[in-house]
């Protein structure tokens, strides 16, 4: 395993958080036309999430992700099903820096890899996968930021994604940079990488020449933290899917 080198807790706050007031996230909810979960977050004395729980649907399913940590970064993972293991994950650093995310099975055999490459900011620039087969290499994501820490330009293949943002903190800004995975590792994983809201986003697929626009409606509390995200995704103005989520905090 690469741990990080000259690794300290006081190296952790490489990406300050703007704002004075920081909150926990504690639990998150999603809902589209055929999805529901909701996910809730634990920490422990030294304000770090050691466990997530998720439950999907009207399910009673305990789906539960325990984290180990080095200092302040998450060094492996092990999830659950109502206490069945699932399978775990190791997470492995240079300088600080997350590069590699290891995803195995329960008998212990490798299913899927991410690696990452960070720009001069020690933003993550791109990304690498590997799926079942170590040999399988998805072709890598890029990543533009702008001065503000924000994910502005997303290349993938030969699609380009181009997102706006607001000004305001977004949840999950108590997790340090590295850790900001646990939010959603595999899924939009640029608006975790990013420090604020996006707004809009506006995706050209072309293969297929067409632009998807994605706006977001935004609900805040007086912290300005968000607490409720509504995604409206259009093609040509036409709606094609609406999705919820919201946020609690302490």
């Amino acid at each position: 395993m690469l741990i990080c080198c000259a690794c300290t807790s006081d190296d952790m706050s490489e990406n300050p958080i703007p704002g004075a007031n920081i909150k926990k996230l504690i639990r998150m909810t999603f809902e589209s036309e055929d999805d529901y979960y909701e996910r809730y977050f634990y920490y422990n004395e030294e304000n770090k999430i050691f466990r997530t729980t998720r439950f999907y649907g009207n399910t009673t399913i305990v789906n539960d992700t325990y984290y180990e940590y080095e200092n302040d970064l998450i060094v492996a993972s092990k999830s659950y099903s109502d206490l069945q293991l699932t399978g775990t994950k190791e997470f492995n650093y240079v300088n600080n820096n997350l590069i590699e995310i290891i995803s195995y099975n329960t008998e212990g055999s490798q299913i899927h890899r991410l690696e990452f490459a960070h720009n001069l900011e020690n933003r993550i620039r791109t990304i690498y996968t590997e799926v079942e087969n170590p040999t399988t290499t998805d072709p890598f994501v890029n990543f533009s930021y702008d001065t503000n820490g924000n994910a502005i330009e997303m290349h993938y293949r030969y699609d380009l994604t181009q997102m706006e943002y607001d000004t305001n903190p977004k949840p999950g800004n108590n997790f340090t940079y590295a850790n900001r995975f646990i939010l959603n590792p595999q899924h939009h994983l640029y608006l975790n990488l990013s420090e604020n809201n996006r707004i809009k986003s506006d995706e050209y697929l072309s293969i297929i020449h067409y632009s998807y626009i994605t706006t977001t409606t935004i609900t805040y509390d007086t912290d300005n933290y968000p607490v409720e995200k509504i995604f409206s995704k259009r093609l040509h103005g036409n709606a094609l899917s609406i999705e919820k989520m919201t946020f609690q905090y302490e």
